[in-house]
């Protein structure tokens, strides 16, 4: 004899007594952890249900507590990040502008240099130096 029925072959009442109770058991669960007053309505079980619904939650809020404390520590560091960032791209840029102006000066320091049949002693622009290093 088969030991795997078919839920057609079980009885009409017995599915909607599973489906009722699953109900009752969710109402029972969610009043509990809403209301004191229900899960004392409801005995032990209720009790039982309210405590856990008030780990859960606290669960939650320490969860919530960390990933708040997170955000805020990656928030401090990109602000710091972003900073320095800012303070490097200053320099270089700075630096950038410098270098721009020196090759121009010594350009025209030679020039001056070769019309006046002057020989000046030889000069590494930055990159050469940079590249020598």
């Amino acid at each position: 004899m088969p030991t795997d029925l078919p839920l057609d072959a079980s009885p009409q009442w017995l599915v909607g007594l599973v489906v009722i109770i699953v109900i009752l058991n969710w109402l029972g669960r969610a009043a509990s952890e809403a209301s004191e007053s229900w899960a004392k309505l409801l005995g032990p079980l209720g009790r039982r249900w309210r405590n856990h619904g008030i780990a859960r939650q606290a669960k939650r809020a320490a969860e919530h507590t960390a990933r708040m404390a997170d955000l805020e520590d990656m928030t401090r560091q990109r602000d710091s990040l972003a900073s320095a960032l800012l303070t490097c791209r200053q320099s270089q840029e700075t630096a950038f502008d410098y270098l721009t102006y020196d090759a121009a000066w010594h350009r025209e320091v030679r020039l001056q240099a070769a019309e006046s049949g002057c020989e000046l002693p030889s000069h590494l622009s930055f990159f050469r130096w940079k590249q020598e290093q």
